[in-house]
């Protein structure tokens, strides 16, 4: 049966764009090499009809299909499970900006174009497209809809789900819905974008979108701020907020642990106010505004002259060059780098209302001591909208206890019911897939979960998109 459905996909997609053996095991296993499975293809379709064809194969022959765009998440949803028996749909040759319709201020884009490219396209033509990843150069638009990305910028713009105006995909039967229209006002029905925008290929298959625009903005400043505690970060965040109004762009907070592991971990880079005793947390800080560069100067000069009168801020540098600024940024995404060399970490990805983060990271302090007793934690995150990435070293547990499983569960739940009870989120923006399955099923039982099942089993019928992902099917 297997060599049928092969040659029917070859027949689909070309020869060269179906492959099996060693040649598709580079896109079996995620970017950290922690997750991996077994398919029995990877297929590369060129277009959206392509697209719709493997998927009515699949539906025929109740083979699971899992849509995979740059393979940078952080949930194992876009990995394949381990029967051998799953197509893993590789969507990176859909890859062309299609439209950019400057009157609209909308660019419509296929699925495959990576983050990079179209912020790359769009900057040759004075615009942008506000999304910003540090995996830019590998993530692609597709992916970033089928996680509701949010980045560094969701503070200002919004998450991925913010600046989709329309989108084509394909139904789990096969079929193309298209609607790239671009409409800022549509409410013909049911919003089928917003419902397929998060869903992790469990509901449809994403091929173009329709995305918001912007022109570039003409001056951009970034600041490197040394700060007492997490207190005095929020309380600087509000201030920004009133000082510089929508220019505030990003505000990334990091502590003292994640930025010693940069240092060691990239020995050439050079951390601003690290060693300077009164600073126990950094914010890196990026306002962006249309007008002179002197006026958004003046904006920031002026705040932190107020945030040194009020004692938020113990040191501070502005970048004096893009040079500088990218200086700032490159140590803000080398913490993920770093930490993805060290073994024995458990990551959370975590949002929570602003006014909760300080007695969040308080109580997790605390509750970690008295239960494990010390322990490393690396913290930071894109405190502008709520969401941190919070990060414990395991391996003096792992020295005495000698089981990752015996530790992470415990370890988990423990920090979720904190973040349950402050009214948070235990997923802000890296997705369900495999990896939080289990607590989908356990914190959002009951009609909440009842109903995603049963908008999964509507859609899916068969339940060949994205097969073990995110929630189960009801049954009949």
């Amino acid at each position: 049966m297997s060599d049928e459905i092969l040659d029917q996909l070859r027949a689909i997609v070309g020869e060269a764009n179906v492959l099996t053996g060693a040649d598709k095991a580079p896109y079996e296993a995620d970017w950290r090499g922690q997750v991996s499975g077994v398919a029995l293809a990877l297929v590369r379709p060129a277009t959206a009809d392509e697209v719709s064809r493997v998927v009515r194969l699949c539906d025929a022959w109740h083979i699971g299909l899992v849509a995979q765009g740059g393979n940078t998440g952080l949930a194992a949803g876009a990995i394949p499970d381990a029967t051998g028996t799953q197509i893993l749909l590789n969507l990176c040759r859909l890859k062309a900006v299609r439209h950019i319709d400057r009157p609209n201020m909308t660019v419509t884009v296929e699925a495959g174009c990576t983050l990079q490219h179209l912020r790359e396209a769009l900057a040759d033509a004075g615009l942008l497209f506000p999304l910003s990843l540090g995996s830019e150069g590998s993530c692609t638009i597709g992916g970033n809809l089928a996680t509701n990305a949010g980045g560094a910028q969701a503070l200002r713009f919004g998450n991925a789900r913010d600046l989709c105006l329309g989108l084509e995909f394909v139904t789990a039967q096969g079929e193309l819905i298209s609607e790239l229209g671009g409409l800022r006002k549509d409410n013909t029905g049911f919003d089928l974008r917003n419902l397929m925008i998060g869903s992790e290929g469990c509901l449809g298959i994403i091929t173009s979108a329709t995305l918001k625009i912007l022109d570039a903005p003409d001056a951009s400043l970034c600041a490197w701020l040394g700060v007492p505690d997490v207190e005095a970060a929020v309380a600087l965040l509000a201030l920004c907020q009133a000082e510089l109004g929508s220019a505030l762009s990003s505000f990334e907070i990091m502590n003292r642990t994640s930025l010693t592991l940069v240092e060691q971990q990239f020995p050439d880079t050079t951390v601003p106010f690290l060693h300077d005793p009164a600073v126990g947390y950094w914010v890196l800080l990026q306002a962006d505004a249309r007008g002179p560069a002197i006026a958004l100067q003046e904006q920031i000069e002026r705040l932190l002259e107020l945030a040194l009168e009020r004692s938020v801020v113990a040191d501070a540098a502005l970048a004096d060059s893009l040079q500088r600024a990218k200086g700032f940024w490159r140590i803000r995404e080398h913490i993920v780098l770093a930490q993805a060399k060290l073994p024995h970490v458990v990551n959370f990805d975590i949002a929570l209302p602003v006014s909760a983060i300080a007695p969040f990271l308080a109580r997790a302090a605390k509750a970690l001591e008295q239960r494990f007793g010390a322990l490393k934690v690396v913290n930071f995150g894109h405190l502008g909208d709520g969401n941190l990435h919070f990060s414990v070293h395991t391996a003096p547990l792992q020295q005495r206890a000698a089981q990752t499983a015996a530790v992470e569960p415990e370890l988990r739940a423990l920090i979720y019911d904190l973040v349950i009870q402050l009214h948070g989120s235990f997923s802000a923006e890296h997705g369900i897939g495999t990896a939080k399955k289990g607590y989908l099923s356990h914190y959002k039982a009951g009609p909440r979960l009842r109903m995603m099942q049963d908008i999964k089993r509507a859609l899916d019928p068969k339940g060949i998109l994205n097969p073990g992902k995110v929630v189960e099917q009801n049954a009949d």
